[in-house]
């Protein structure tokens, strides 16, 4: 997204969705989840918030879906949802996020996207975090943790880096800059890719796929954390 994109409001919502594919761990999870708001307008009416979110799973293909009530937000504002989704054992399988733009205050704004998992993942809990943003310097303390990187292949054959990343703030962060390096066995680089996630949740994760290009396989790869955009 080419908008330069500030946080302004939050809220998180754990949710499941789907079909006869959904679980009754996911089920339970849904009818258990709690949700809570941080973000304030003026005269402390909510500005935004997720009404409802799911999912459905054919296969390999997801499709996460979050109803959100703008509140006071004005025409033309970008929000972005970042789509989490785990297993019946709570590990993060994939993430996904989807942006949109506002037309009028108080609308109910539908954000979804395809989000592909491995062939052999079950989804049964999806966790939806909405922020929107506007022109704001990004701070230059936000913190960053960025775990392992596995090096996979995807369903077409491309290789990707799959690692976590790990907002510290108490504050969205907005398309952080994140490069990963690869190398070879002889220890030198052959590769690697960059990624730029629209939305990490504050105190939150998400999970990177990022797309390599290399040499050969690679040995080793590196996400190294560049700053804010």
């Amino acid at each position: 997204m080419t908008a330069t994109l500030a946080a302004s409001s939050l809220f998180v919502l754990a949710a499941c969705g789907g079909s006869d594919q959904q679980t009754d761990q996911a089920t339970a999870d849904a009818a258990n989840s709690s949700s809570s708001d941080s973000s304030k307008v003026e005269g402390g009416t909510t500005a935004l918030k997720i009404a409802e979110s799911g999912f459905g799973q054919q296969d390999e293909y997801v499709w996460s879906t979050a109803v959100v009530n703008v509140g006071k937000l004005k025409p033309g504002s970008f929000v972005v949802v970042n789509f989490n989704l785990y297993d019946a054992s709570g590990q993060l399988v994939k993430s996904g996020s989807q942006t949109e733009q506002t037309y009028k205050t108080g609308q109910a704004l539908v954000l979804g996207t395809q989000i592909d998992v491995p062939a052999d993942k079950k989804v049964a809990k999806l966790e939806a975090t909405v922020s929107s943003s506007n022109d704001m310097t990004p701070s230059s303390t936000d913190e960053v943790t960025l775990g392992a990187v596995s090096v996979v292949s995807d369903a077409y054959g491309e290789t990707n880096a799959k690692f976590e990343i790990s907002n510290q703030t108490d504050k969205p962060l907005m398309t952080p800059r994140i490069a990963v390096v690869c190398k070879d066995g002889a220890g030198k680089i052959n590769g690697g890719g960059s990624e730029f996630p629209e939305l990490v949740p504050p105190k939150g994760k998400t999970m990177a796929n990022t797309y390599l290009v290399t040499s050969g396989k690679p040995v080793s790869c590196k996400a190294y954390y560049n700053g804010p955009m």
